[in-house]
């Protein structure tokens, strides 16, 4: 929600990445961004470090089912 409230921001998906010794947190996001830079400046203002996302993509679109809600399952 913290991320929302930039207006460059359209949509964000967060999720879990398992790793051998624990998760670490992946975000893919829609926005007016032209790097992942710029998104990780704005979450290192918004967020607390250990909030910050170790994996960011900056996508076109994020994949919806068929209701046109959020797809976590073709998260890849």
């Amino acid at each position: 929600d913290a991320l929302k409230q930039d207006s460059r921001v359209e949509e964000v998906l967060v999720y879990g990445v398992p790793q051998k010794y624990g998760t670490t947190i992946g975000m893919k996001l829609v926005g007016d961004f032209s790097s992942v830079e710029e998104i990780i400046n704005l979450c290192m203002e918004v967020l607390p470090p250990f909030q910050v996302p170790s994996n960011i993509e900056l996508v076109d679109c994020l994949p919806k089912n068929g209701s046109g809600k959020l797809s976590r399952r073709e998260i890849s």
